[in-house]
C-alpha cells in the first residue's frame, strides 16, 4: 500500500511539474465612484462583428467592432468603435459576445486606433450592470463628467 501512494504521489507531482504555467488575472479592489470618474469614456454598445485579427503567444487578438448606443462619458465617437481585446485566459481581456449589449468602460490603445476594456473594469453587459448604470447616471446627473471637473470632488 505505501509503495502504491508513493508512486500515486509521484505520478501527481510529474503531472504538476509538466502543465504549462498559467498567470491569472489579479485586479485592485478600486471603488465604483473612482473607476468612473477615472474611465475617458463610458457607454453602452452593441457588439456587432468580432474578427480574429493574429496572434501572440498562442492566443487570439482580436477586434470587438461595437456600435454605440447610449454616450455617458468621453469626446464624440464615431457611430461604431473598435476594441483590441484577446481569447486568452490570463491577460485580463474582456470577452464580447457578438448581438449582446454592454455598458463599457473604455480606455484608447496606445496605437489610438481602437480602445480597450478589461476585466478589471466595471465593464459587463447592459442586462447585469443595473447598479453600474445607475452610478453612471447619477454620476452624470451631477455634472461630474462636464469640463473642469476635478476627479473625486463634487461638483
Amino acid at each position: 500500500m505505501r509503495t502504491h501512494s508513493f508512486v500515486l504521489t509521484l505520478a501527481l507531482l510529474g503531472s504538476l511539474a509538466a502543465a504549462p504555467a498559467t498567470f491569472a488575472c489579479s485586479c485592485a479592489e478600486t471603488p465604483l465612484i473612482e473607476q468612473i470618474d477615472d474611465a475617458p469614456l463610458i457607454f453602452t454598445g452593441k457588439v456587432v462583428r468580432l474578427e480574429v485579427t493574429g496572434m501572440d503567444q498562442g492566443v487570439n487578438l482580436i477586434t470587438a467592432t461595437v456600435r454605440i448606443e447610449e454616450q455617458f462619458k468621453g469626446g464624440p465617437l464615431d457611430a461604431t468603435v473598435e476594441f483590441s481585446t484577446s481569447d486568452g485566459c490570463c491577460y485580463c481581456a474582456f470577452g464580447f459576445d457578438i448581438g449582446q449589449t454592454y455598458l463599457l468602460f473604455a480606455y484608447p490603445t496606445e496605437e489610438k486606433d481602437a480602445l480597450h476594456t478589461s476585466m478589471c473594469t466595471p465593464s459587463k453587459l447592459l442586462e447585469d450592470a443595473e447598479k453600474e448604470l445607475a452610478a453612471v447616471r447619477k454620476a452624470k446627473a451631477a455634472g461630474r463628467f462636464s469640463p473642469g471637473h476635478r476627479h473625486g470632488t463634487s461638483p
